[in-house]
């Protein structure tokens, strides 16, 4: 992902108003990367449904593939928030050379300030990946209430 830029994001999008407003999306400050691997990115976005992107890239650094939850996704396969998402990446990379964001890392560097916040993060881990809870614990009958 370190060749990665704005004109390869723009030719991937194939469409100036959608790279438009993703890149509106992203000066307004409304993602938030929740995972940065290797060849895949997932975040969130913060506006009034919340939508969750995830972007898949090649060896060089360019975009294989995406998915969003919005509806737009539907029709205008990829969306303005690919592009946001790519643009925060983009500026990740800048200030985190070598970094990559886990589950764990997350944890480990978030500071709960209530316990709703811890919850509502355990949850959504709990979504994207059941086994990790259930292998755990189910064995030993404890239920989980999230």
């Amino acid at each position: 992902m370190e060749e990665l830029n704005r004109d390869q994001i723009s030719q991937y999008i194939g469409n100036d108003i959608i790279y438009k407003i993703g890149k509106e999306n992203y000066n307004n400050g409304l993602i938030q990367l929740e995972f940065v691997g290797k060849y895949l990115v997932k975040s969130k976005v913060n506006e009034q449904t919340k939508n969750r992107v995830m972007v898949e890239f090649k060896n060089d650094g360019l975009i294989k593939k995406s998915l969003c939850s919005c509806l737009e996704y539907e029709f205008t396969s990829p969306c303005r928030h690919v592009v946001a998402t790519c643009l925060e990446l983009i500026d990740y990379i800048k200030d985190h050379p070598n970094r990559i964001i886990t589950n764990s890392t997350l944890l480990q560097e978030f500071q709960f300030t209530k316990s709703n916040e811890l919850r509502d993060i355990l949850k959504e881990i709990y979504i994207d990946n059941p086994s990790i809870f259930l292998s755990k614990y189910y064995s030993f009958g404890t239920k989980i209430f999230i």
